[in-house]
């Protein structure tokens, strides 16, 4: 689960977001939305974050994406350019960006992994381990590197002795396509089976988003497409995945696959629906509507992230989005119920429907907007004064007692 995220100088995020998914002692009123973690603390099983357009909440999202990204995909050779347009607008591109995320796999230990970029090369990137040792918490590094002198500079803990044992792992390090990508996707499949490394890169691997790290995201109909071709190749999660459409009230009964005359043909997909008076009936997923479709895909990622054994991560953008309050109130209770959620899977959305803020307490509800010089803040509910248990977190945040919402005097 992620228990914190600190985003500096990264899309609309200038100064420092810091967004803290662990509650405080004694301020829990929702206790079954909250996870038992490492060290004793409790984590928010669900995160809203909300606020007006373009203010910021993809960016958030799309950190948390980035860091699965270097982590488990290395990235290639053309994509370090890219990184060029992270960067905070008007910002001088050589100034540095960071991101750090506190994590768990499992019971036993807190990971805290922070890297430092610029589109160049990655500055500084660590990972550190916080366990229970005795009666008393210890933090130990498990690994270091550091630009220093136009060479980098790299400290290797006895915890991963395969990865220590590497001669020349600096100059692997900046070679052209590993300068942008994290130590773990260079080196991870080179520690032991059970290796902190390995281990780390599954942990990321599983973390489910619809967020793109690097680029626009897919269109609704591209996604939607994307995932039927998935199913009809083969995919452990396609019958969770049917299960979960037939409960949406679209008259959904099975996928089907069309392949027109000629060997060079496309095939395509789509869903056969059945209703009572009407039969039976195929519709290409292009001509679906556009609530349908975006179905099809999100349904997709909650399936997958439901079924992660050890309890996986989904990060959710716009998740109303073509789709009506009822089903969106459906798809964020398969995470809230105990005997759907299984896994204590978490969630991490952003969303414009905001009647979910009643089912959440004041620790799992967060806030962005931006402010004078374009540049995200982001806040929890409970560190706006005043804000009691009691409130109604629905009616004040659309009557503007929680600040983030659309301004008329910019």
């Amino acid at each position: 689960m992620i228990h914190s995220i600190k985003v500096k100088n990264y899309f609309s995020i200038g100064g420092e977001v810091n967004l803290n998914f662990d509650a405080k002692e004694g301020g829990i009123t929702a206790p079954e939305l909250y996870l038992d973690a490492p060290l004793g603390r409790k984590t928010t099983k669900i995160a809203f974050i909300g606020g007006p357009n373009a203010s910021g909440k993809t960016s958030i999202l799309r950190a948390l994406s980035f860091v699965k990204k270097i982590i488990t995909e290395p990235l290639t050779a053309k994509d370090p350019s890219r990184l060029d347009y992270m960067r905070f607008l008007g910002n001088d591109p050589k100034k540095e960006s960071s991101i750090e995320v506190c994590f768990s796999i499992d019971t036993k230990r807190i990971y805290d992994y922070k890297v430092v970029f610029t589109f160049r090369r990655i500055l500084e990137e660590q990972l550190d381990i916080t366990e229970k040792v005795e009666k008393r918490s210890s933090t130990t590094n498990v690994f270091k590197r550091k630009w220093e002198n136009d060479k980098y500079v790299v400290n290797i803990a006895n915890s991963i002795p395969n990865i220590k044992k590497i001669i020349g792992i600096g100059d692997l390090l900046d070679t052209e396509n590993n300068r942008c990508n994290s130590f773990i996707a260079v080196t991870s499949n080179m520690d032991s089976i059970n290796g902190i490394l390995r281990e780390v890169s599954i942990f990321w691997d599983n973390l489910v988003t619809n967020v793109s790290p690097l680029t626009v995201n897919d269109s609704v109909s591209m996604n939607a497409h994307r995932v039927l071709e998935k199913y009809r190749e083969g995919s452990p999660i396609k019958e969770k995945a049917k299960s979960l459409l037939k409960e949406m009230d679209i008259g959904y009964e099975s996928f089907f696959e069309f392949k027109g005359p000629g060997d060079d043909s496309p095939v395509a997909y789509g869903i056969r629906h059945v209703y009572p008076k009407s039969g039976v009936f195929d519709i290409l997923s292009p001509v679906e509507s556009t609530g349908t479709q975006r179905l099809i895909s999100i349904i997709d990622d909650i399936a997958t992230a439901l079924l992660v054994e050890k309890g996986g991560v989904a990060i959710l953008d716009d998740m109303d989005a073509f789709i009506h309050p009822d089903l969106y109130e459906k798809l964020v209770n398969y995470f809230m119920s105990p005997s759907l959620n299984k896994n204590n899977t978490q969630l991490i959305l952003c969303s414009h429907n905001y009647t979910t803020l009643n089912e959440l307490d004041k620790q799992q509800i967060f806030l962005a907007e931006r402010n004078d010089a374009g540049e995200t803040e982001a806040w929890r509910l409970d560190e706006v004064e005043g804000v009691q248990a009691r409130d109604n977190f629905y009616a004040r945040y659309m009557a503007g007692a929680y600040g983030a919402v659309p301004r008329e005097d910019r």
